[in-house]
């Protein structure tokens, strides 16, 4: 179970529900001004939820941002999987989406 992210431009990203939490998490504490709070009740959850394009690109902006200023989490128990590369690879699809849909 989990999450998937679908581009307008195509690309695709998918979480697990463990690692939707944390990243979600990192994103409802820094980008808190940029998502209303009904983006943050329907992310994950309901099928088909929507970011626009100038909304992925200023997550990817402030995501960076804070991760260029030390904000990563704490790396969990897991060594092969990065939580700040996974926080990374977000930003990384969000800039490029063009906005995206979480189904």
């Amino acid at each position: 179970m989990g999450y998937d992210l679908y581009a307008n431009r195509g690309a695709y990203l998918r979480h697990s529900n463990l690692s939707g939490c944390v990243l979600w998490g990192f994103v409802k504490k820094h980008c808190n001004d940029l998502l209303t709070p009904e983006d943050f009740d329907s992310t994950g959850r309901v099928l088909g939820y929507a970011i626009d394009g100038d909304r992925a690109v200023a997550l990817a902006d402030r995501i960076e941002d804070a991760l260029s200023q030390g904000a990563a989490p704490k790396q969990g128990p897991d060594p092969l999987f990065s939580i700040e590369q996974d926080i990374r690879d977000f930003a990384a699809f969000c800039r490029d989406s063009g906005g995206f849909e979480i189904c």
